[in-house]
């Protein structure tokens, strides 16, 4: 009985593996998915709506799903040239998930992808932009917000975060 497990025991590491990897690329569809539903609903209501927001978070919770599955942590780095109103993070958000969408798809399931990981933190910062200019449109915003905390932050402060 002892051999047979011995023998079974890859077989069934390499289908757990299997349907893990398969559940990723379903994340990535789904979040690509999500983001573009997200652009699209933005710009026809030029509002982000309580169903908008519940995409949102779950897009969030794939793309940390994903990270975590390429073999990344919760660092979040900071964006380079952050989007300064909800339209524009809400365009860049779809195109850089469909990239991560892309680089999934061809990622083999054995390869921890450093891609994946920068993409995934890139689009969890657009989150959070996208999430918090949701939260105060109307709010006026310093000119160099960066739109990453819930209220507007400190003129010329990169680093600050949601409080």
């Amino acid at each position: 009985m002892g051999a047979w497990k011995t023998k079974c025991e890859p077989s069934r590491r390499i289908k757990l593996e299997e349907k893990q990897y398969k559940e990723n690329l379903e994340r990535a569809r789904e979040a690509d998915r999500l983001s573009v539903e997200l652009k699209n609903s933005y710009e026809q209501k030029k509002s982000f709506t309580h169903e908008d927001t519940k995409k949102l978070e779950r897009l969030e919770k794939l793309t940390r799903k994903i990270r975590s599955e390429a073999g990344g942590s919760d660092e979040d780095g900071l964006l380079d040239d952050p989007p300064n109103e909800l339209e524009p993070a809400l365009s860049r958000l779809a195109q850089v998930t469909e990239s991560l969408r892309k680089v999934v798809e061809k990622t083999p399931r054995q390869v921890i992808s450093a891609t994946v990981i920068e993409q995934a933190n890139l689009i969890l910062q657009l989150v959070k932009i996208a999430r918090n200019f949701s939260i105060d449109r109307d709010e006026p915003r310093p000119p160099d917000c960066y739109g990453v905390c819930c209220k507007p932050c400190i003129p010329k402060n990169p680093l600050h975060v949601i409080d």
